[in-house]
């Protein structure tokens, strides 16, 4: 909820938006499980937006449309492939 009314609060006053990917995303994951050197490295350039961060995925014959990846398992003996 404070995130949410930050955005907004920040979003009426004109301020620029914030990139959400390494605020978000990768920020908490190096706080919560990050070595302090990844920490020192790499949290204060993500606060003050000096560095992006981005996610890609391409998968076969689904590209970047997760939403269109198919799976199958055969069965090989008692497991599945």
């Amino acid at each position: 909820m404070q995130q949410y009314i930050f955005e907004e609060e920040s979003a009426e006053a004109g301020a620029p938006r914030l990139i959400p990917f390494g605020l978000k995303m990768v920020a908490p994951v190096l706080m919560a499980f990050g070595t302090p050197e990844q920490q020192q490295r790499f949290l204060p350039p993500i606060l003050s937006s000096e560095i992006w961060w981005c996610q890609g995925y391409s998968e076969p014959g689904a590209g970047s449309d997760l939403a269109s990846l198919r799976t199958r398992a055969v069965r090989e003996g008692d497991h599945f492939v």
